[in-house]
């Protein structure tokens, strides 16, 4: 643990001379409202387009130098920061990802083309299949009043004010609970004195929310758009949370029956009867709920 109480895990690989440091900062926005939800997406654009100190051209140079890879993005579960780089070269990466999560800048312009391209993104969503079906699947399977059925319209990103997304910022890390994981070429007696001068500061407590079970029960959608030759077709069924002890089994069932064109699905429906072009597969798992996903597409008269 850091002197915050912040938990660090270790896993020492010194075959090949890279250390990788993950930083998490919990934060329950699974719990928050819609436009705070669209604050956090905003922000996870902006961060580390810039700081006070120098811009983002200026900051990915120093990085560069460095031999890092890096990535900073704000999810409705956490805060996260990871940072990969050359044995002997992680204490100035651990500055520059400080500076960045705690001395970021956001230019309203850029703010403003990544609010346009988003908005641009939802206002032609009926032009796309894909989208129309995710959007359909997420309305399928979260009811009404729900914190992750997908509501937000153009104009709600539109209207979002990027001052505001830095605030958001400052609150996770004053409030969040955070960890972090280490693998690579170190020890702990060399990583820890590092890792408490960049993230010892964080001491918050709060964690991340569970997500509402959604009610089970049986329905189908049917979502008509015409202009496509092509329906997509899916397939959904409650599975196991995050953490659940069956989660292993799940993805191991969920491979066998349509992770891969070899998979009994594909086989069946593809190579068999060609019927479609592939069965896909999929086993989303989050804290406190779950969901199996078996989809495909084919043309509209052989759905």
């Amino acid at each position: 643990e850091l002197s915050s109480g912040a938990p660090v895990r270790i896993l020492e690989r010194h075959q090949v001379p890279l250390v990788r440091v993950e930083l998490a900062v919990r934060w329950p926005g699974n719990q928050a409202d819609t436009e705070d939800q669209l604050l956090a997406g905003l922000a996870g654009e902006l961060l580390g387009s810039g700081t006070t100190q120098r811009s983002g051209a200026e900051f990915q140079e120093e990085l560069d130098l460095l031999g890092a890879s890096w990535g900073l993005g704000v999810a409705p579960s956490s805060l996260w920061a990871d940072v990969e780089v050359p044995t002997g070269k992680l204490a100035p990466a651990l500055d520059l990802v400080v500076e960045a999560l705690t001395q970021p800048t956001f230019d309203h312009r850029d703010a403003r083309l990544e609010q346009a391209r988003w908005a641009s993104w939802r206002e032609d969503l009926w032009l796309d299949i894909r989208r129309i079906h995710e959007r359909a699947l997420n309305h399928a399977w979260f009811p009404v009043g729900h914190p992750i059925r997908h509501t937000a319209s153009p104009e709600d990103i539109l209207a979002l004010d990027p001052t505001e997304a830095l605030a958001l910022v400052r609150e996770i890390l004053e409030t969040g609970r955070a960890q972090v994981v280490v693998v690579g070429d170190t020890t702990p007696e060399e990583v820890l004195p590092l890792l408490e001068a960049a993230y010892g500061r964080f001491a918050g407590t709060a964690e991340s929310a569970p997500i509402p079970d959604p009610p089970r029960t049986s329905a189908t959608w049917l979502v008509s758009r015409p202009g496509f030759n092509v329906a997509e077709v899916s397939v959904l069924t409650p599975g196991p949370a995050s953490g659940a002890a069956d989660l292993v089994e799940a993805r191991a069932l969920m491979a066998l029956l349509a992770g891969t064109f070899t998979s009994r699905m594909s086989r069946d429906l593809r190579e068999e009867r060609g019927l479609c072009y592939g069965v896909s597969g999929d086993v989303k798992a989050w804290t406190g709920t779950g969901q199996l996903e078996i989809t495909l597409e084919a043309q509209w008269n052989r759905a």
